[in-house]
């Protein structure tokens, strides 16, 4: 399924953080199979050096265990149930490797995914190795994109797959100006909260050839105030939500004049 011509991507963001437990596969699969063809997932790096899905330091918000994810290895990280906190349906759920994404999308060819290196430093410059070389083992460069709010991930990337398409991503409160953020961190796509996609914000970033990756847009009626605003005049432009079934109705909704 296509996105509505001229309008942005809708991106489940967290896998559809909205659905069933965020960053995990059940979140994915229900969101690919509502129609949603990109995903956006957070990775962190094991004790033992595997990319895993989550998206704090620690396990403790989103699992039954308590620590650091990069204390622990893959084999302890995999005992702890990161569903059951969501609901008695997802207990058991676990927290999902980034070769597991990979395969995820290869068993679905119209699908795409953001990935978003958390951290900062060597480390995440490491981690940010390992996501590239899986990503071109797997032949999937064309359909991920590697997103950060930090600048070396974006700029290992640069140098190591400069055809990967890349987000820097924005702080919810900076104030300064989105083409030098995009320019410096060399990147493709400007990634801000939606309050700062104004009308004027997302003319300049279109005349610059820059995307403009929303997030996180959970109100139906703001992503079509988006798209009235001009995001999806830019083929990288994209909304990220935790509830993408709704965006994504109501976007279609839009095009057809029932909004």
């Amino acid at each position: 399924m296509k996105d509505p011509v001229g309008q942005p991507r809708v991106c489940a963001h967290r896998g559809g953080a909205g659905l069933a437990p965020e960053n995990t596969l059940a979140a994915c699969r229900r969101s690919l199979r509502a129609g949603v063809r990109w995903l956006e997932v957070d990775v962190r790096q094991t004790a033992d050096g595997v990319p895993v899905l989550i998206h704090d330091e620690a396990v403790d918000r989103t699992t039954d265990g308590r620590g650091l994810v990069r204390q622990m290895t893959f084999g302890q990280l995999r005992t702890l149930d990161a569903g059951g906190w969501f609901g008695e349906k997802y207990r058991g759920e676990r927290v999902p490797s980034l070769e597991e994404l990979l395969e995820l999308l290869l068993q679905d060819p119209g699908a795409g995914a953001y990935v978003e290196v958390k951290g900062t430093g060597p480390e995440a410059e490491l981690l940010t190795g390992q996501v590239l070389e899986m990503v071109r083992r797997a032949g999937l460069v064309e359909r991920v994109r590697l997103a950060s709010f930090d600048a070396g991930p974006l700029r290992t990337a640069a140098q190591v797959l400069p055809e990967m398409v890349r987000v820097a991503l924005e702080e919810p409160f900076d104030t300064g100006d989105p083409l030098e953020l995009v320019r410096s961190r060399q990147a493709h796509v400007w990634g801000p909260h939606h309050r700062r996609a104004g009308q004027q914000a997302l003319a300049t970033a279109h005349r610059a050839q820059v995307g403009v990756y929303t997030w996180t847009v959970n109100d139906p009626q703001e992503a079509v105030r988006l798209w009235h605003r001009g995001l999806g005049q830019h083929p990288e432009d994209a909304v990220a939500t935790d509830f993408p079934e709704r965006i994504l109705a109501t976007l279609r909704e839009a095009e057809t004049g029932r909004v």
